[in-house]
Order: structure tokens, then sequence, then C-alpha cells
């Protein structure tokens, strides 16, 4: 009988499992190295995509507010006009707000928020409220021009508070008042 004995045995050497760790960790610090980066990155592309819609939600606002008021007025930064669906006067401005100059849209009292015991006599709020415009966006323009029946804004824009770059604008913005087109 031949009895041999095998020296191949099963099993890693320590310097294959030295090295297979030391690649290991190499690869975990690269990998752990890049979450911030992307994590970064991701913020961006959502703080972007949320000034776009915060920027769109104002200007439908606006084109609600406008597209059929009459006896529209331009006197500065500020837009006063009648608003034929609610009946009541209402005005969009430019003015302060958390030191920002975030447009507001106020509406003078109508009969609807009379019948419900609202004596105030008006109601302001921004142009887009603060639950759409997630961390603290705000929009505002540069200037207003009304002639020949369309309300242009100039530099419509969303801003943060204490940042002078635009997350989102547009150069001009302009509303074609139905009500008055023929006037």
């Amino acid at each position: 009988m031949n009895h041999r004995k095998d020296n191949h045995s099963a099993g890693f050497t320590l310097m294959e499992l030295l090295l297979t760790m030391f690649i290991l960790m190499i690869v975990t610090t690269v990998v752990a190295t890049g979450f911030p980066y992307a994590k970064d990155a991701y913020d961006k592309v959502v703080l972007a995509a949320n000034a776009e819609v915060v920027l769109s939600t104002g200007m439908s606002t606006l084109r609600n507010e406008l597209g059929t008021a009459q006896n529209v007025t331009v006197n500065g930064t500020t837009v006063t006009y009648y608003n034929t669906t609610r009946g009541a006067e209402s005005k969009i401005s430019r003015g302060d707000v958390d030191a920002a100059n975030a447009a507001m849209l106020q509406r003078y009292a109508d009969a609807a928020w009379q019948s419900f015991g609202d004596d105030a006599k008006t109601k302001a709020a921004r142009l887009v409220a603060e639950e759409t415009a997630t961390q603290n966006m705000y929009v505002t323009y540069k200037s207003v021009k009304y002639e020949n029946g369309i309300v242009t804004f100039e530099e419509f824009a969303v801003y943060r508070p204490g940042s002078e770059t635009p997350l989102a604008e547009t150069e001009t913005f302009s509303i074609r008042v139905i009500s008055e087109a023929g006037s």
C-alpha cells in the first residue's frame, strides 16, 4: 500500500489574506470619501429643481391674478388691478420681507371674506407661499411695466435670503391682460 502525504492544503496563506484586506480597505476608503461629494451634488440638483418649481408657481399665480384683471396700473414696482374673478381690488408689490425683496400679493377684502366674518380690510401674503417655497426661497422681480395690455416683469427670479445669485430666473415674463386686450 502506498500512502502519500499530500502537501497541498486547502485555504489561503497569511499573505493572501493581508493583501485582500489591504485592497478592501483602499476600496472602502475611496467609496466613503465620495459620499460627501455625491450628497452635495444631490443637494444642488434638488435645490435647483425646487427653485424651478417655485419660479413656475410664481409665474402661474401671476398669470391667474393678472390674466383677467381690469384697471391695471403700475407705479414703480407695484401693480394695482381689479380682479374680475373675485370682484375685488388687488396689488402685487416688491417689498421687504425677511430683509429680502420678496414679491407680495395683497388682496383687498371682498364679499366672500366678509361673509366668513373676517373684518380685515386686506390679506397680504407672499406671491409663493412659504410652504411651497422650501428652504426659505422667495420670488422677486427687478421691475414691472404695463403697455398695450401686457404686464411685463423684468428679472423674475427665485432667491434664498443672503444670496445675491438667483437659484432660477427668467429675464422677462409677460402676461397679456385678457379683459383689457381690446382696450
